[in-house]
């Protein structure tokens, strides 16, 4: 049972509705899209920076930790989708 209650917290914050609802459309687009170019270009280290914040909730911190590293992380995609744009 507690790892089931673990598991459902854990994955809460990676739902697409909970990031679509803290970063909005673009901003969810924006880190998808960032996801993959840090998933394509084999950068594991900002991969497991991202998989590792939904534990911060789970040991007892705020939720907010998670929100604001998803705004930076979704805000970064834009420029990087923007950047690859202009090339």
């Amino acid at each position: 049972m507690f790892s089931q209650e673990a598991a459902r917290c854990y994955f809460n914050a990676l739902n697409p509705n909970f990031i679509y609802k803290t970063v909005g459309l673009i901003g969810l687009v924006s880190l998808l899209y960032f996801l993959y170019k840090i998933i394509t270009g084999k950068r594991f280290v900002l991969t497991g920076i991202l998989l590792f914040l939904p534990i911060f909730p789970f040991l007892g911190f705020s939720p907010i930790i998670v929100v604001y590293p998803y705004k930076v992380f979704a805000i970064i995609g834009l420029i990087v989708f923007l950047y690859k744009k202009s090339e």
